[in-house]
């Protein structure tokens, strides 16, 4: 069977009904309504009302520019070149053996000057770092140093400095040392030996000459052997410390290491014993050069006692009281020269 489908009646419009029915579609769409909308209207007044408020708006910005330039210049001026903060006192606390005034001159020296513009003795902008390497390189006594700025005009310096453990002296005069006839070749044939134990090497000499007026520089030595300040001769005799004679005359340079800890040990222990197994007392310590391995010490009687600082001490001890109680002393012999006690197994005396 075949549907039956209605007759639907085309709709026949007039062209101004056709135009009119696209308008409405337009309007729906907002096409037409677009082109309808009209633009703001322009109003001019009759007075220049809008430039009269934009000049006003610039010359505000104008002057709180000016405000604001001359707030930092107000705030930089405060605090880089008011009085009030320049440095007017320096404080050095913790030397010993440094001279506070020393410091505080050098301090004053490197404060001197300007950064850029700014003065470098105004206490916000003192560059702390660099006035503590300068015042670590002159001193040679100062293991640390701390500086604090305590506001608004003080500048205080800590110091921690090296414990001295002994004192330096390069260069000595003539009689601290042996006679030239003592170290010369001719003359070992008149030397008296001592055999403690077994065979051993006969020690040799050589001829040496020192200068007649030797000017003496004294340092402190610290634990490590290295040298410290260069001091006068009247604070050497107010310091208890012994004093160490370089036979060499070696220039010494601040914070060099001039003797190993071992050899200050061995010393020390010199020092402290010696007194005790002899009835001798130490006069000066000498040592021919800084690396040397000898020690050289004068005692009240007149004479030197040549020790191997990498040898036993004990055992050069008990070899130094044998010869004195058993030969020298038992056969009324005199030591004028010295005792040498650096070859293992024997003693040489003159």
């Amino acid at each position: 069977m075949f549907s039956h489908k209605p007759n639907r009646k085309k709709l026949y419009l007039n062209p101004y009904q056709q135009k009119s029915r696209k308008r409405k579609i337009e309007w729906k769409r907002g096409v037409f309504r677009k082109k309808r909308t009209l633009k703001s209207p322009k109003i001019y007044l009759a007075t220049p009302r809008f430039h009269a408020r934009e000049a006003s708006g610039h010359l505000q910005r104008k002057i709180a520019l000016f405000l604001f330039l001359l707030a930092i210049g107000s705030l930089v001026y405060f605090l880089f070149f008011f009085p009030f903060w320049k440095i007017k006192e320096i404080v050095v606390v913790g030397n010993v053996n440094v001279n506070a005034e020393d410091v505080q001159k050098l301090a004053r020296e490197d404060l001197k000057g300007r950064i850029l513009i700014f003065p470098k003795e105004n206490l916000i902008i003192a560059n702390k770092k660099h006035l503590s390497r300068v015042i670590y390189s002159h001193f040679a006594q100062i293991e640390k140093i701390e500086i604090k700025k305590e506001f608004p005009d003080i500048l205080k310096i800590i110091i921690t400095e090296n414990e001295p453990k002994m004192i330096w002296a390069s260069g000595a005069p003539q009689d601290l040392f042996l006679p030239p006839e003592a170290f010369t070749s001719d003359s070992t044939s008149k030397k008296e030996t001592a055999e403690v134990k077994n065979n051993g090497a006969q020690a040799t000499f050589s001829e040496s000459s020192y200068p007649e007026n030797p000017t003496i520089s004294y340092y402190f030595l610290d634990q490590e052997g290295r040298a410290g300040e260069k001091i006068p001769e009247e604070i050497v005799l107010e310091k208890n410390l012994p004093v160490l004679y370089d036979q060499s005359f070696k220039k010494v340079e601040s914070r060099e290491k001039i003797l190993e800890p071992s050899f200050l040990n061995f010393l020390f222990q010199v020092q402290d014993l010696l007194s005790l197994k002899t009835d001798l007392k130490i006069r000066e310590f000498i040592v021919p050069i800084p690396d040397s391995r000898d020690l050289y010490i004068k005692t009240d009687k007149g004479y030197q006692i040549f020790f191997d600082t990498q040898q036993s001490l004990q055992d050069q001890l008990e070899a130094l009281t044998l010869v004195l109680k058993e030969d020298i002393e038992k056969n009324n012999k005199e030591v004028k020269y010295y005792v040498d006690l650096r070859v293992q197994g024997l003693v040489y005396y003159k």
